[in-house]
């Protein structure tokens, strides 16, 4: 299904906004406070995220917006028809600690449904793009999954989540596992997720 473009164009200007904020924060003493132990927030967070409100709010007034830094709860969030998701800097532990690998990443989910989605990475000037029905992007040439089937013949990569201090147990034994499995895995991510696949 094919999208008005000013959504996908509003999620790239905003991305590459963001970006630029990065930039300039990045390695410049910037403010960090803590959400919880390791959570961290810095004043580069909530300047992106501020922008970015203030972008949709003059573009479609009758858009919503959930970003993690603050603003509208997920309920409050729900009920326009399309609703804005913004991650100001994924990878915030990376940022605030001088660590040049974080994001800023953007949705747009329509009717419930995410429909847009946009990654933009400023230090290796990596803008990624997706639109449902349309396929992936990277830097404006098309990107897909690998056609690797076996992890003896892949390289992963992973990260741990929040709650890594509460169960580093469980966390180390799965990360063992695909160590004894794969090609190779490197610890090093945006921030805190999942494990990828690359070939």
């Amino acid at each position: 299904m094919a999208h008005d473009p000013i959504y996908l164009a509003t999620a790239i200007e905003a991305a590459l906004a963001a970006g630029r904020t990065q930039r300039a924060y990045f390695r410049q003493n910037v403010k960090i406070d803590k959400k919880g132990p390791i959570d961290l927030v810095t004043a580069a967070d909530l300047e992106v995220e501020r922008d970015f409100r203030a972008l949709i709010a003059s573009r479609f007034p009758d858009h919503s917006v959930l970003g993690e830094e603050g603003g509208a709860g997920a309920a409050a969030a729900r009920a326009s028809r399309y609703r804005w998701i913004i991650d100001p800097i994924d990878g915030t532990t990376n940022f605030a600690h001088g660590i040049a690998l974080f994001c800023t990443s953007i949705a747009l989910e329509i009717d419930g449904r995410i429909d847009i989605g946009v990654v933009y990475d400023p230090m290796a000037e990596e803008l990624f793009t997706a639109e449902r029905g349309q396929g992936a992007w990277l830097n404006g040439l098309p990107i897909r999954v690998s056609a690797c089937d076996r992890l003896i013949d892949s390289l992963l990569c992973t990260g741990f989540p929040y709650s890594v201090h509460e169960e580093r147990r469980q966390m180390v034994e799965v990360f063992a596992a695909f160590l004894g499995e794969a090609q190779g895995v490197r610890p090093p991510s945006l921030g805190h997720g999942g494990v990828g696949g690359h070939h």
